[in-house]
């Protein structure tokens, strides 16, 4: 085979070599990101950033009946090989999660009703354990990461497995192409 067949793989090569990866973040984001954003993760960013506990709570529910939208099940695992289907990884655990966290907000409620009039605090001190109250649960939305760490894994081990395994099969596939590339290049230089 000539230089220029030699070329032509090379080119070959360096389009699957940079492609491929490039077409998968693309179509992740486009698609099942964008899917699982929409439903669930946008819900639980807002409910971060709620200021009152009404807010938070009803973009938590949100949340929580966009992962039932995406068809996440009690029995579903945010992993895909069996070894690493742990308790911790389920979605009953999720949603049991969720709940804790709307039951903590709920208690926020009560509070807020309790000691605030009109939207105004009874008391100036008030405020600041608001506020102290607020921070808290936000801190458990995002402790460690976002608290739908589980419902993502879960939507793409069970709805998209293409994805999940892709780093494992991407990376094998590009092996063998750089692998091809290096060996092209080698013929190119040494004639």
């Amino acid at each position: 085979m000539g230089n220029t067949g030699n070329l032509a793989i090379l080119v070959l090569c360096l389009v699957v070599i940079i492609g491929l990866p490039v077409g998968l973040v693309a179509y992740n984001i486009t698609g099942p990101q964008y899917q699982f954003n929409n439903a669930v993760h946008s819900h639980m960013e807002n409910a971060y950033n709620a200021n009152t506990p009404s807010l938070m709570k009803s973009e938590l529910l949100l949340a929580e009946k966009g992962m039932h939208d995406l068809g996440l099940t009690d029995n579903m695992y945010s992993a895909f090989w069996s070894w690493d289907k742990t308790p911790e990884k389920r979605m009953d655990y999720q949603y049991k999660h969720m709940d804790s966290i709307i039951s903590r907000v709920d208690s926020v409620q009560i509070w807020y009703n309790a000691n605030y009039v009109n939207g105004t605090p009874t008391n100036t001190q008030m405020t600041n354990v608001y506020e102290t109250m607020m921070d808290d649960q936000r801190a458990f939305i995002q402790e460690d990461g976002w608290s739908d760490w589980i419902a993502e894994g879960a939507f793409y081990a069970n709805q998209h497995v293409f994805l999940y395994t892709a780093v494992l099969w991407v990376g094998i596939i590009e092996a063998v192409f750089v692998i091809i590339a290096l060996v092209v290049c080698y013929k190119l230089l040494n004639g």
